[in-house]
């Protein structure tokens, strides 16, 4: 298990022991968004930042999962399926929603709302290690609820 900031990313030598070795990675990049630019509690990267991430390093070669983490910005996720995802071979498999959901089993905002959404996004892609397309043979769900 590997966690760090994209900051240390430039420092992999500390990470020798797991290159090659991920048969999943989850990213939940710090994207711009109003929120964030208002209360400043961390620091965004840019896309070019998150392009130059080198997944490659951590993918295993047999196979890879990647999950990335996206808000509800049109721009964001067109930019992990047609630039992130192409650039290191990563076939897009699906979309998965994370509904944000109170004690009482409802959304904690309307489904409509036109400001801000219940839900976030997860975007899922398989790496199989040959530049060609192959899925997984297998997928796990799961969900969460927040109080």
């Amino acid at each position: 298990f590997l966690m760090d900031e994209l900051a240390n990313i430039h420092n992999l030598k500390k990470y020798e022991n797991i290159c090659k070795q991920c048969r999943a990675i989850i990213m939940d990049p710090p994207w711009n968004n109003k929120s964030v630019r208002r209360s400043q509690k961390y620091p965004v990267v840019t896309l070019p930042a998150i392009a130059k991430i080198p997944l490659h390093m951590f993918m295993h070669p047999q196979g890879c999962a990647i999950f990335v983490w996206v808000t509800n910005n049109d721009k964001y996720i067109r930019f992990v399926r047609e630039e992130l995802f192409p650039r290191y071979h990563i076939e897009y498999i699906t979309t998965w929603m994370w509904l944000k959901i109170t004690d009482e089993i409802v959304p904690v905002l309307p489904l409509h709302s036109t400001h801000r959404k219940p839900y976030e996004q997860v975007i899922v892609g398989w790496y199989n290690g040959h530049h060609q397309k192959g899925q997984p043979t297998k997928a796990t769900t799961s969900a969460a609820r927040q109080s």
